[in-house]
């Protein structure tokens, strides 16, 4: 079924009110019923703010796939900064695996050590650990393992940075999982993760590292 979406200069046309008069037709109305002449503002900002997220969701999967292409990772996750009751959390806005099909969950992070993408968003240090279930008994953040055990997963190397904005304020992290021998690996058990995952390089970092500061313009204000 196909959907058409409304701009703001079609919302206010004398087209769009005749095709909203046309949607009573076949309905016997009073002869006193007021017909509609123009759409709401409230409704014209309603489908401009989901067009916006529409456009942003489209945006952010492109970023992904284009990290995942160029570094070779199995997964990645794009968490954006935002202020819940008056605290900054992640907001976890997108992700992409090639070895899961996933269903999309929006959840929250608090900016904290209990995980790593709440330790890079609070440090704005960049994290790259060779196996999240090896980390050393002082290390200054916790791997969140939620993920893992609820989707059957495994995650062993992860880089994850964060993205700043034109004048330098964190507005997102980004989390790179399992760096591959090569993009077909699918790491569906724990004998794929040890037989195809390796460390991400200090090339990969200072890849990511460039490439994420042309993101800037998407999350300034």
């Amino acid at each position: 079924m196909a959907i058409s979406t409304l701009s703001e200069k079609d919302a206010s046309s004398p087209r769009l009110s005749q095709l909203l008069a046309k949607g009573f037709d076949g309905v016997d109305l009073p002869a006193d019923f007021p017909m509609p002449s123009a759409v709401p503002a409230e409704l014209i900002s309603a489908e401009s703010e989901l067009q916006r997220q529409r456009e942003q969701s489209e945006a952010l999967s492109k970023i992904l796939l284009h990290c995942r292409t160029m570094t070779l990772e199995d997964a990645d996750t794009l968490y954006v900064l935002q202020e819940h009751a008056g605290q900054p959390m992640l907001s976890f806005r997108c992700t992409q695996n090639d070895s899961l099909d996933l269903s999309y969950e929006e959840t929250l992070l608090a900016c904290d050590d209990t995980s790593m993408a709440g330790f890079v968003a609070c440090s704005g240090e960049t994290v790259a650990v060779e196996d999240v279930h090896a980390l050393a008994g002082d290390s200054r953040f916790s791997f969140n393992s939620a993920f893992d055990k609820s989707n059957g997963y495994r995650s062993k190397s992860m880089l994850t940075l964060p993205i700043r904005d034109r004048q330098g304020r964190i507005r997102a992290v980004l989390q790179l999982i399992n760096r591959k021998r090569g993009r077909h690996h699918l790491l569906r058990d724990q004998q794929a993760v040890e037989d195809y995952v390796l460390p991400f390089s200090a090339r990969d970092q200072e890849l990511v590292a460039q490439w994420a500061e042309g993101l800037s313009d998407k999350f300034s204000d």
